[in-house]
């Protein structure tokens, strides 16, 4: 099971590494589709993972689409 440490690791890990706004459209999706596939497998592995708190430790989502 992933635990608590690990998945501040991640968070911390893709945080750190989360593309600026002058970064292209490209980079900006590619992290955001990372960030979320890591976020389903911590979601598989514990039942205690809260998605939407693993997000926000990111960094959060980028509004790219304009939505």
């Amino acid at each position: 099971m992933i635990t608590r440490k690990d998945l501040n690791a991640l968070a911390t890990e893709l945080k750190d590494n989360r593309p600026g706004a002058n970064w292209s459209l490209n980079k900006q999706l590619q992290w955001q589709m990372d960030v979320k596939s890591i976020a389903r497998v911590c979601r598989s592995s514990n039942p205690n993972f809260d998605y939407g708190r693993f997000i926000t430790a990111c960094g959060g989502l980028f509004n790219v689409l304009g939505e």
